[in-house]
């Protein structure tokens, strides 16, 4: 499952004990929008594995400013308070899923 994320919300995903995925994305990008069953996919099939959040930079330009986000689509991979990785681009599912478990497993 996938959480439309808030300040309020992504901050409570990080304090659970799973690691969240941050998706950074505007209703305006064509990637982004592209992405979006691509990382609902994923979220689906890992959801004991990782937490998913979603951030609509145009909602919640003080998430994005806060993690320095330049560009969209943008993936940060957090648990807690530690970064693990962080990437930028559309991509294939194979890739991304890649991606992802190489994150997951620092």
């Amino acid at each position: 499952m996938t959480i439309e994320a808030t300040a309020t919300t992504l901050q409570t995903a990080l304090d659970g004990d799973r690691p969240v995925l941050i998706q950074f994305w505007a209703e305006w990008c064509a990637p982004c929008r592209a992405m979006i069953p691509i990382v609902d996919r994923f979220a689906a099939e890992h959801e004991d594995r990782v937490e998913v959040a979603r951030v609509d930079i145009d909602a919640h330009p003080e998430l994005a400013a806060s993690y320095r986000v330049t560009a969209v689509p943008s993936f940060v991979v957090q648990q807690g308070d530690r970064v693990l990785d962080g990437f930028t681009g559309a991509m294939p599912p194979a890739a991304f899923a890649a991606q992802i478990d190489q994150a997951l497993s620092r």
